[in-house]
């Protein structure tokens, strides 16, 4: 498991990552969104190849809700309703692409 505390370096304050949830010194969640997001486009990929391969509409969507919805909305309580509506768009539109 990787964590990542927080430190002050010459008065700068670093990012923070703990049990997979980022925080930046400003206190957003862009840094956490796009973590989110590259996450879950590399799992689109994989449910777009397994659906190439002629596998059932309910494997694919067990794995879509097993591997990919699971990456997206984990610790949404967190950040769901401190991000900016730029990222949330983003994350609606990997959402439909699905």
């Amino acid at each position: 498991m990787k964590v990542m505390e927080r430190l002050v370096l010459l008065g700068l304050g670093l990012d923070l990552w703990f049990l997979g949830v980022q925080l930046d010194n400003k206190l957003e969640w862009s840094t956490n969104t796009d973590a989110v997001y590259k996450k879950a486009m590399s799992r689109l990929y994989f449910l777009r190849r397994l659906g190439s391969f002629s596998v059932c509409s309910r494997m694919l969507h067990m794995f879509y809700q097993s591997v990919m919805a699971s990456t997206i909305s984990f610790a949404v309580v967190c950040w769901g309703a401190g991000i900016k509506a730029k990222d949330a768009n983003r994350l609606n539109k990997l959402i439909k692409k699905a």
